[in-house]
């Protein structure tokens, strides 16, 4: 498009705006070697703001990534990582898939916490939903079919509601470069179409729509299960490279990814989970069944500073955890269950406390380890919590004009506690 443009025209002025630049330590090796590069093609940088700007001004979330390790290396290998073992065979393996999709189901209410309710469009959903990135066509097709493998024994209404979609695309295999994968599914190998147009008819069974392979109809596919995506009536997709750049959706939270990704790839697709919803959602959730904590650190390093890996990623569970239990500590120390609590400083210190206990649980509800951790009791938890939304009921009442309202500079976290009692109940 570059050439085409500057070759059509004599006049003109370049803008360029995204998200990823290439640098000249991400940028690849093919092409025309002079616009290789962000500023190659568009000159020199007239402005940036960058993901940690972003996420300090509250516009995108951090992310919280689990790194899942899913070979067991032979006895005396102690120094090797699981990126290391780079093998199709190894990563294709049939035990290691059904496992890393035992996991999945296991874990998939966890990270996308179904037990919580909010409202969207409306209407009351529960959780938020993910993507499954592989690394190739054959991966995607065997965790599809896995997944319907381990899910036929349930109940049709406790089955997450799965999705697949992918289509030829020249540079698949190419770890750092998330190839566009246009609508072209005349490409794909007649096994691959088979298989898509096997996975499509599932998809007709469950929504009541007839879609299929031919040019039109994929591409009315691929819209329809965007729109499903974007208001949360489809739990789960499998990609390749699909959905993994330029797609959005406040309600998707959590990308399982066993598919080797850096530089602005990785960016890319873990920026598929960080687009802001509600208070609920504080962060976007990576789940990872390769070793890519070295290739996430470089690609912050490079697209926002060497100093930046504090503010786009979470801190770890015990840094969490340790203040929870501080605050909760402090919580039964000065607010004993059954006190009442007596004037404005102390009511206002009281929602304080229980505001930030409430926002830190729900930050710990997705690590793993936080589960039967809890500090306070069911019953003390919801003696609190009957405390602060009467609180929140008086306060909101007040109509004292004489007197300055002392909701002015506090903040209840209403929608979590709304969460959290319907998670009780």
């Amino acid at each position: 498009m570059h050439t085409a443009i500057t070759r059509a025209f004599k006049r003109y002025h370049l803008f360029g705006f995204t998200g990823t630049p290439i640098f000249s330590v991400n940028a690849g090796s093919g092409g025309n070697p002079q616009l290789r590069t962000t500023e190659q093609a568009f000159g020199e940088k007239l402005h940036t703001y960058t993901i940690v700007d972003a996420i300090t001004d509250r516009n995108v979330l951090p992310f919280r990534i689990d790194y899942v390790n899913t070979i067991k290396l032979p006895e005396g290998v102690v120094d090797e990582q699981v990126s290391a073992i780079d093998t199709e065979k190894a990563l294709l393996a049939p035990e290691r898939i059904s496992q890393i999709v035992g996991y999945t189901l296991e874990h998939f209410d966890q990270k996308t916490r179904r037990a919580e309710q909010y409202s969207l469009s409306g209407k009351r959903v529960r959780g938020f939903n993910a993507l499954f990135a592989t690394a190739s066509i054959e991966a995607a097709k065997r965790y599809y079919l896995e997944l319907k493998e381990q899910q036929k024994e349930l109940l049709p209404d406790r089955r997450l509601k799965i999705g697949i979609i992918f289509s030829y695309a020249p540079n698949e295999a190419v770890d750092d470069y998330l190839d566009e994968e246009g609508f072209e599914t005349g490409a794909l190998d007649r096994s691959s179409r088979d298989f898509l147009d096997d996975a499509i008819r599932d998809y007709n069974a469950m929504f009541g729509t007839s879609f299929d392979t031919s040019a039109d109809r994929f591409q009315n596919y691929y819209k329809d299960l965007s729109l499903r995506l974007k208001s949360r009536e489809i739990d789960l997709v499998v990609v390749v490279n699909m959905f993994l750049t330029g797609f959005d959706s406040t309600t998707l939270n959590t990308l399982f990814a066993d598919k080797n990704l850096r530089a602005h790839g990785l960016m890319q697709a873990y920026s598929r989970t960080n687009r802001i919803l509600n208070s609920v959602k504080t962060y976007g959730n990576i789940v990872s069944f390769r070793d890519l904590e070295q290739e996430t650190n470089d690609a912050i390093a490079i697209f926002g500073n060497k100093d930046a890996r504090g503010i786009v990623l979470l801190k770890p569970y015990s840094d969490y955890y340790s203040v929870y239990a501080a605050k909760v500590a402090l919580l039964l120390l000065e607010y004993p269950p059954g006190t009442r609590i007596v004037g404005e400083s102390a009511q206002k210190e009281f929602i304080a406390l229980v505001g930030a206990i409430l926002r830190l649980q729900n930050i710990l509800a997705s690590f793993d380890d936080f589960a039967g951790n809890e500090i306070l009791s069911d019953r003390q938890a919801q003696d609190y919590r009957s405390v602060y939304l009467d609180l929140y009921a008086e306060l909101r009442g007040k109509v004292d004009a004489d007197k300055a309202p002392i909701n002015d500079d506090i903040v209840f976290e209403i929608e979590l506690i709304k969460q959290v009692e319907v998670n009780v109940d």
